[in-house]
């Protein structure tokens, strides 16, 4: 039986929550303990009682609708952070990833639960919910029923969120991650990991202001942006967030001169040989350098805690992540050495968001784990700035063929006797659509992604297919979704889903939330 919550919007969520919060504190204050630190640990009957609730046959989908207008951001609003409770959804998270594999299910089925209660609690919204065994095809089909003017649309599946938050615990249970809004800076895919203990990597003001209004304190950010403009140094020093990345003494210099009391991670060059998207030649200082930009650190006084890394977007392999641990770790000595001992690591982030790619995040987590625990005490917090790997496989566009047409291209070839021979021409069916490269599908042209198209109707297995193009809808020739593939033919209007990752789309992705 599908389940069905329209997403309302209560204008006295920020009181109402503050009140409840108040009051349920009272109540509670016995037997809750105050959220310590995010992914806590709870006690193995705990962890029993979590993975007996809940039908081992329900898998509950959290999916967040969005209209198919494009904005230039997310409107973003201040809420109060005491309304804002989180450590029951934490702990049920810590014990499912804790769990065993067969109960992991139950658990899971739980917290999205919690997840939507939090939803309700913390920000007075509804998530949409459909039964788990409707595909994605029917989903589309039935929001397409009620709103059958929409030309396209963004899904977001906050249950895959859920499963991957449980996913890192499981396979890297030391490692805080801070999730990279840049990635995919949907409100309530951040409100979704606030409650589930994940941290905020921020790039930008607007950023830490989307972080903190969803509740997460200034010392859950890392501004991990290693050249900031003034505004947003001011900003950060206004919002209380301390922890900060430099690479080089023009930036320090600038951090000492406009907030003396942030806390200095160092970002060093990492190898990204065997990412999609090296940031080697952007970012990170080398070694050579990180050594003298320690010294600077001393000579200046700086508040110096710790190294950070990035091996580039879409690591296709283990390396970096295995390699660059070994130089953090000989500044790690220096630091020691010259008075300045350091309590921080952040292995960065590049980490898979699905098992389609070169590599699975379980075996590259299988790699690192045990090369971060040789290297570094476990006094030492380590941290991580996954992006991608929350959002990759939470998202799904679907979009309507508007327009279609057929092109012939004509090709020659040459003779071994260097005769020109015009070849048969060859037939292509062209679609058009109302997104394209230059709006949703940007990773295309900036991150080499390449959508999976899919029809919305499943068709009969005596159906041709043709040789087909998709078209963004600009007049501009290199706005192509897919090229050349196998498909269907579609009648003219149609629908189809685009299993899609946002891969670093900026505003561009991000719709305003329907509110009914």
């Amino acid at each position: 039986m599908r389940r069905r919550h329209r997403l309302k919007k209560k204008p006295q969520v920020l009181a109402d929550t503050e009140r409840g919060a108040k009051k349920e504190a009272k109540k509670k204050k016995a037997i809750e303990k105050p959220f310590k630190k995010a992914f806590t640990k709870i006690s193995k009957s705990k962890q029993k009682k979590l993975s007996k609730k809940g039908d081992q046959q329900t898998q509950i989908g959290l999916f967040d609708k969005f209209e198919g207008t494009t904005e230039e951001k997310p409107e973003v609003k201040r809420r109060l952070s005491e309304g804002v409770k989180k450590s029951e959804i934490v702990n049920a998270a810590a014990a499912a990833a804790a769990a065993s594999e067969s109960s992991s299910s139950v658990s899971a089925s739980q917290l999205g639960e919690d997840t939507l209660q939090g939803f309700r609690d913390n920000y007075g919204e509804t998530i949409e919910t459909f039964d788990g065994s409707l595909s994605l095809a029917e989903i589309i089909k039935e929001i397409l029923r009620e709103h059958p003017t929409e030309t396209h649309f963004a899904i977001i599946n906050l249950r895959t969120v859920i499963d991957q938050a449980l996913r890192w615990k499981r396979c890297l249970p030391r490692v805080q991650p801070f999730y990279a809004i840049k990635s995919c800076p949907d409100i309530n895919i951040v409100r979704t990991l606030h409650m589930l203990g994940v941290n905020f990597d921020c790039a930008s003001k607007g950023e830490i202001e989307m972080a903190l209004s969803v509740g997460a304190k200034p010392n859950e950010i890392i501004f991990a942006n290693p050249a900031k403009g003034v505004d947003h140094l001011k900003a950060a020093r206004e919002r209380g967030v301390r922890l900060m990345t430099f690479d080089n003494l023009v930036e320090l210099e600038k951090i000492i001169a406009h907030y003396p009391e942030a806390e200095v991670v160092l970002r060093i060059a990492s190898n990204d040989a065997f990412s999609r998207l090296p940031f080697g030649f952007k970012f990170g200082a080398s070694f050579a350098y990180a050594q003298e930009l320690i010294h600077h650190c001393v000579r200046l006084k700086a508040n110096l805690v710790g190294i950070s890394f990035h091996v580039g977007s879409g690591a296709l392999s283990s390396p970096g992540f295995i390699d660059t641990p070994h130089s953090a770790a000989k500044l790690f000595d220096l630091a020691k050495l010259l008075g300045n001992p350091l309590t921080l690591l952040d292995i960065g982030g590049g980490y898979p968001g699905d098992d389609d790619g070169g590599i699975i995040f379980d075996h590259l987590a299988r790699d690192i784990a045990p090369v971060i625990d040789q290297l570094f005490p476990p006094e030492i917090t380590v941290i991580a700035e996954p992006g991608r790997y929350f959002c990759n496989a939470s998202i799904s566009m679907a979009l309507k063929v508007y327009a279609k047409r057929e092109y012939w291209s004509s090709k020659t070839t040459k003779d071994e006797d260097g005769n020109v021979i015009q070849l048969p021409p060859v037939r292509e069916v062209q679609y058009y659509v109302p997104d394209g490269q230059y709006g949703s599908f940007n990773s295309i042209m900036y991150d080499h992604s390449q959508p999976v198209v899919k029809p919305l109707k499943e068709p009969a297995l005596d159906v041709k297919l043709e040789n087909t193009t998709f078209f963004g809808p600009t007049c501009d020739s290199i706005d192509v979704i897919a090229k050349n593939i196998p498909f269907p033919p579609l009648q003219v209007p149609s629908s189809l889903p685009f299993p899609f990752s946002p891969l670093f789309l900026g505003s561009s992705m991000i719709k305003k939330p329907r509110l009914e």
